[in-house]
């Protein structure tokens, strides 16, 4: 089925998708159509190729121009390149800068410390979709040894629970801290890429 109509699309990663939705409240006018991808797909590149080849397919080709693709850059790897031919793509590295900035993140990340959200945490570490990897201590021993400490930046929209964060700690062993998260820097980031 092909997706004719022209409001404009935007096809994005789901790890973003409560602090998108919580910028975007109902009194903004974004007269737009959002389809969420798995988050789980960053790390399954063949995976994220084959769903966005498939959206693409089925975008007409005056749509096209009003297609935006809300991944960041280091996501979409080699993808990215062929895609901003015909799409425009999000101008960030990943996530994590599209949410605070480069600058801010390398500051955060500094003294071994991994950045994430409460969605990645849950989406990532402890998702149970059968399609992607089910973390255990090896795994996150092996993918991200060299960390000393888990900085989960908060906007306080969707916390994590006690269970989740005694989970987490089991699988990473690193200890958990939390940062409240302004959503300025990200909105602003939106809506120019939107709207532009």
């Amino acid at each position: 089925m092909s997706l004719t109509n022209q409001k404009p699309l935007i096809i994005g990663c789901a790890i973003l998708q409560e602090e998108f939705e919580a910028i975007f409240s109902p009194n903004f006018n974004l007269d737009t159509e959002i389809i969420w991808l798995k988050p789980g797909y960053h790390s399954r590149t063949d995976k994220l190729r084959d769903c966005l080849n498939s959206l693409v397919e089925s975008i007409c080709f005056e749509r096209k121009k009003l297609t935006r693709i809300f991944f960041g850059q280091s996501c979409l790897i080699d993808l990215e390149q062929s895609f901003q031919k015909e799409f425009k793509v999000l101008n960030t590295r990943n996530c994590l800068t599209a949410l605070v900035g480069e600058k801010r993140l390398k500051e955060l990340e500094s003294e071994a410390t991994m950045v994430v959200t409460p969605s990645w945490i849950r989406n990532i570490f402890l998702s149970q979709d059968e399609e992607f990897p089910i973390w255990q201590e090896a795994d996150f021993r092996m993918n991200f040894g060299r960390y000393n400490r888990l900085l989960v930046l908060d906007a306080g929209l969707s916390p994590l629970s006690d269970e989740e964060i005694l989970t987490a700690f089991d699988i990473t062993g690193l200890v958990i801290e939390a940062l409240p998260l302004d959503l300025t820097y990200f909105k602003n980031l939106a809506v120019e890429f939107i709207k532009n």
